[in-house]
């Protein structure tokens, strides 16, 4: 009895608990088919008001230049730039789409997330003219992994899903509006955010700002429209800008995509002795050709290229900035006459008129010379170092160095 009652009891329980499930199913087909005939109401609505009310192009034409021609920021929402084999390529953007469905009027158009993959996102989205009852459906593929192969997290996949729906939209919406009417807005909307060459200026300063809080700099917005310096930036490479401005800003593209890292060159790098032939990046020597070693300039090869800087008028810190050292010493034998043979073959500028300062000390080294007797003949054969005959000749720099060297000899010197 005990056995047979339990068997009763789980049959009941199995009739009820399938019973239960009948009824669910049930109910769930009947909302569907609510929800289906409501649908069709609504859209059957919607054609017969498109059908009673139909639109006006030239009214159209009106409302969708008015909205996207608002301001230049709203103008530089209606199109964007992708780089594109090594080109930008413009288009169309999801701004636009929706200005133009508004104006344009009797459009039903949805889009959603189709599937989430393991390696791309699926959107569809479907637009429909009610009044020409034209329905099309888009299908738009992104993908969700990076470089590396390496799947995005949820909330980047959730990023990109965003992205993909609001793609797909707008390749719906503008295939179903005309072409020709879109593409009046959108060249009216491109010369609003470009503006013209008295805005030209200031626009582009804005946009280099604008990509600096993104955090790249100028050199690589500068690299991407191919220019080389900010005043470069024609309307068109502004254009462009803006462009890549509003694909970053809807999803369409990264920053990375839009602004690549400058390569990096790996050419070898000069020598020291480079930089004392023409300049260059300042090199590591090696430990044997450092100061102090057998290898090293010597001392009167450091005089004698001091003393051609004071006969060329160079300030020798700046050529040893130039050069990349901050001390003579630092050269190599090698380099040093490297140095002096670029010297040697190089003429002096012509410096203007001495100032006072230099003709007193002028009159000061003429006031030694004849203190220790010297001779015009003896004159002229000290003053050969400083590659001059007359003493005002000789510069602030080369007059000082002189009269020390005088002041050094003693009263009366007799010349044999």
């Amino acid at each position: 009895m005990s056995s047979n009652g339990n068997e009763s009891e789980g049959v009941e329980s199995e009739v009820v608990g399938n019973l239960g499930d009948r009824i669910r199913i049930q109910q769930q087909h009947q909302q569907e088919s609510r929800i289906s005939s409501d649908e069709s109401a609504m859209l059957g609505v919607q054609i017969a008001t498109a059908k009673r009310y139909p639109r006006s192009v030239a009214q159209f034409r009106r409302d969708a230049m008015s909205m996207a021609t608002l301001d230049e920021e709203t103008a530089q929402s209606c199109f964007y730039s992708l780089p594109r084999g090594g080109k930008p390529i413009e288009g169309e953007s999801i701004r636009l789409a929706e200005i133009c469905a508004t104006a344009w009027g009797h459009i039903n158009a949805q889009s959603a997330v189709h599937e989430i993959g393991q390696v791309y996102v699926i959107a569809r989205a479907v637009a429909w003219d009610m009044q020409s009852n034209l329905r099309i459906g888009v299908e738009v593929r992104r993908r969700i992994t990076g470089k590396n192969g390496q799947r995005f997290n949820d909330d980047m996949i959730a990023v990109t899903s965003n992205a993909a729906t609001a793609i797909a939209l707008r390749n719906a919406i503008l295939k179903v509006i005309p072409r020709t009417y879109v593409s009046q807005i959108y060249r009216e909307a491109r010369k609003v955010a470009v503006g013209d060459q008295k805005t030209l200026a200031s626009r582009r300063a804005s946009m280099i700002e604008y990509f600096g809080k993104l955090g790249v700099v100028e050199a690589r917005v500068l690299a991407a429209v191919e220019v080389k310096a900010v005043d470069d930036i024609d309307l068109d490479k502004l254009a462009t800008l803006k462009g890549f401005a509003t694909a970053i800003k809807d999803g369409e593209a990264t920053i990375e995509a839009c602004f690549a890292e400058p390569a990096k060159d790996d050419a070898k790098k000069p020598t020291l002795a480079d930089r004392v032939r023409g300049g260059g990046v300042k090199a590591e020597q090696p430990e044997s050709q450092k100061p102090g070693s057998p290898l090293a300039a010597h001392p009167y090869k450091i005089a004698e290229i001091e003393r051609e800087c004071v006969r060329l008028g160079l300030a020798a810190p700046s050529e040893r900035t130039r050069i990349g050292i901050k001390s003579w010493t630092e050269l190599l034998a090698t380099d040093a006459d490297a140095l002096l043979a670029g010297y040697r073959n190089r003429q002096p500028k012509e410096l203007p008129a001495s100032p006072p300062k230099t003709l007193a000390i002028h009159a000061d080294v003429e006031e030694e010379f004849a203190r220790i007797g010297t001779s015009p003949a003896g004159v002229i054969e000290m003053m050969k170092p400083y590659k001059v005959k007359r003493i005002a000749d000789l510069s602030e720099a080369a007059s000082n160095m002189l009269l020390a060297e005088l002041r050094k000899l003693p009263d009366g010197i007799t010349e044999e």
